[in-house]
């Protein structure tokens, strides 16, 4: 039957089936989503975030048509202080109660010489700004026990004013520029 309603509707409507995306999933696990900043203007400070998630969804015969779709959840911030961990929580910095996660979600991939370049929207602190930053991939690879995984790794900076992320000490304490480090282990549904 199935056979029949997809002959029909390339008979009726020319339409083509394209094969579909697959959808892989991060193991946090095995993967970072690391920042720093500059503290002073005199040396770096590293964090991360502990919980979040990632669904990317690979079409390998047309990679254009993937997609990615992370979620952070901001109190999970980890600079190894808890107290500067609790200030970054704070209406100082991220202001976790009314706003608790940071989300991207691509809007397309488009290849740029040997590489890709993901494009989508980054949603931090209320405030959505369009981003691009060029990303390398390694898979999709079936690895036995452990599924087929595909792995991803990328390096971009963004400004914490076009967030509206300020503290009144201003870039004498925290550099406005973050600069965001990604590896994502991810693992195929299914």
């Amino acid at each position: 039957m199935k056979n029949m309603i997809k002959y029909f509707l390339v008979l009726a409507f020319g339409i083509v089936q394209s094969q579909a995306a697959d959808l892989f999933k991060a193991d946090p696990v095995h993967s970072n989503i690391e920042f720093t900043v500059r503290h002073l203007g005199i040396s770096n400070v590293s964090g991360k975030f502990t919980e979040f998630s990632a669904d990317i969804w690979v079409d390998e015969v047309h990679p254009e048509n993937s997609s990615v779709d992370v979620t952070i959840q901001v109190s999970s911030i980890d600079t190894d202080n808890e107290r500067r961990d609790a200030h970054l929580r704070s209406k100082d910095f991220f202001d976790i109660e009314q706003f608790p996660t940071i989300t991207f979600k691509s809007t397309r991939v488009a290849k740029e010489g040997d590489s890709y370049v993901l494009h989508g929207n980054l949603t931090m602190h209320g405030v959505t700004q369009k981003i691009a930053f060029p990303f390398n991939a390694d898979g999709p690879k079936e690895l036995g026990q452990f599924g087929i995984r595909l792995g991803s790794e990328a390096n971009l900076s963004i400004k914490r004013s076009d967030y509206d992320i300020s503290f009144g000490l201003g870039e004498l304490a925290v550099s406005d520029e973050v600069k965001i480090n990604l590896s994502i282990s991810a693992v195929k549904e299914g």
